[in-house]
């Protein structure tokens, strides 16, 4: 990776750095949005794609292979109202923390059960896509996903793409998605990152984050319009991955966290296959 085209991500967490963008509404462009929601299958995943449905809206479910053994009904539904399946590890770990072997087996586990899942729905699989926990590429970097890696970390890095790849998984391109970390550096890859992370997770965080306690903040972080710190939403200049997840802290915000999304005129739509 060139690390250089790759500097200066934002530290707060949501999206990161970018530059270029245009003011909201410049240029008359149409934005759209690729929703992503990890973590699932829970007991209200059915109530949430509910809303989705309504809505017409379609996601990406990025879901972990324990849960989905769990509760393979959820899965099967989710399947036949159209959502994807995607591929987020078998039971949530940091890549960074396992050897290059015990990554891959999380990946080919959870391959597995997303197979038969989707066989006994009769449905075609479409695409395989991954996203790993946490963003954590396996790089020995943790969560700083643009961050130089040492030789170690490169060499295991590249070891969990070849896997990603040998079993078919990829990043689709997405060319409306033009920042720069993602243009230079992330969609070189084959798994999923996010360009706007909603947070709501951090509601519930131990220690707490201060500036996400209530969902009056979440909604007001939504508003900044200010690409050159990684608060994109509101700007016409690139498409965007967005992630929420299939939390208990979020069931009773889920519709307003859509409903606030959909409300910046941004067109949900699958990634192409």
């Amino acid at each position: 990776m060139n690390s250089a085209a790759c500097d200066n991500p934002s530290k707060d967490g949501g999206s990161l750095g970018v530059s270029g963008d245009r003011s909201p509404g410049e240029g008359g462009r149409e934005k759209t949005a690729y929703l992503t929601i990890d973590d699932g299958p829970t007991p209200s995943t059915g109530r949430k794609l509910d809303c989705l449905v309504a809505r017409k809206i379609p996601a990406v479910l990025f879901c972990r292979g324990q849960a989905m053994e769990e509760d393979r009904a959820a899965v099967l539904d989710a399947i036949k109202r159209g959502f994807l399946i995607g591929n987020h590890s078998y039971d949530h770990p940091h890549f960074s923390d396992l050897t290059v072997e015990a990554a891959c087996a999380q990946i080919r586990r959870t391959e597995a059960i997303i197979e038969s899942l989707y066989a006994e729905a009769g449905v075609a699989r479409p695409a395989k896509f991954f996203r790993f926990p946490y963003g954590d590429k396996g790089a020995l970097t943790f969560n700083d996903v643009l961050a130089q890696p040492t030789a170690e970390g490169a060499a295991r890095k590249a070891a969990i793409q070849a896997c990603l790849r040998e079993l078919g998984y990829s990043l689709p391109p997405l060319p409306g998605v033009t920042y720069p970390f993602w243009r230079d550096c992330l969609a070189r890859e084959v798994d999923w990152y996010w360009t706007y992370d909603v947070r709501e997770w951090a509601l519930e965080a131990t220690p707490p984050e201060p500036d996400l306690r209530t969902p009056a903040d979440l909604w007001a972080r939504m508003e900044i319009v200010d690409p050159a710190r990684g608060f994109g939403l509101n700007s016409s200049g690139s498409d965007e991955v967005i992630l929420t997840h299939d939390h208990a802290e979020s069931d009773a915000i889920f519709e307003e966290i859509i409903a606030r999304l959909q409300a910046k005129g941004l067109r949900f739509a699958l990634p192409p296959f």
